[in-house]
């Protein structure tokens, strides 16, 4: 999280609204809200917050009268009494008045279906948020988040799914990486080459933006950075 919101003061020149997620229900796991690193002698150290929220506390009535299709996702995991059905059509309806773009409404209710499996087991629940189908239109947004589920359920640790810019589930999050990393190489070596600029562009990997913002942080020539970059 550290990282994340440095990146963020050194790509943009502000701070994020940066929360940390515990979504699984009973958690007794502490999750901590703050991290200090030191330079190696101990001239200067870099600390940053942030708030935790534990999600299955929350009322998901509270979350629906937000009245915002983003927040979905979060109404699935939190708290509530009344059939499950009755909730995930809530939060369908949220996203069929709100999401027109068939694309980012496929993410969404893909990332509302990985949401429900903390708390629902009956098919019909994923059968109103776009079925297997929807899923497999957005199987990208799946594979990002079936491993933090999974640690949910078997180990009860705090997961931060939320990196940087978001609305709702926010669909350019490649996009925003991409104009993250050039910022810091302008800001660094001022001239980048057109070539290098959209070699950087046509990657849509998230985890290898990640790897390149580090990259573009820590490398002391612009050649270091470009020999990460695929061919």
């Amino acid at each position: 999280m550290l990282n994340d919101i440095a990146l963020t003061w050194g790509a943009f020149g502000r701070l994020p609204e940066a929360f940390a997620y515990i979504v699984r229900r009973h958690s007794t796991a502490a999750l901590e809200n703050s991290h200090v690193v030191a330079s190696r002698l101990r001239h200067a150290s870099l600390a940053a917050g942030w708030t935790p929220v534990r999600v299955f506390e929350l009322e998901a009535a509270d979350i629906l009268a937000l009245d915002e299709a983003g927040l979905g996702p979060f109404a699935l995991a939190a708290h509530w009494d009344a059939d499950g059905e009755q909730l995930a059509q809530q939060v369908r309806g949220l996203v069929d008045r709100q999401v027109g773009d068939p694309g980012q409404q496929a993410n969404l209710l893909a990332v509302c279906q990985v949401f429900a499996e903390i708390n629902y087991s009956d098919a019909r629940v994923f059968e109103i948020l776009g079925g297997r189908k929807m899923a497999l239109q957005s199987a990208w947004m799946r594979e990002a988040f079936t491993e933090e589920i999974e640690k949910a359920k078997t180990e009860s640790e705090a997961i931060g799914l939320a990196r940087g810019k978001a609305e709702g589930i926010t669909i350019g999050t490649a996009t925003a990486k991409t104009e993250a990393i050039l910022h810091v190489l302008r800001r660094r070596f001022t001239l980048v080459p057109h070539d290098v600029v959209t070699r950087v562009q046509q990657i849509d990997n998230l985890a290898l933006l990640d790897t390149l913002l580090d990259r573009a942080l820590a490398c002391r020539r612009l050649e270091q950075f470009t020999r990460a970059l695929p061919h």
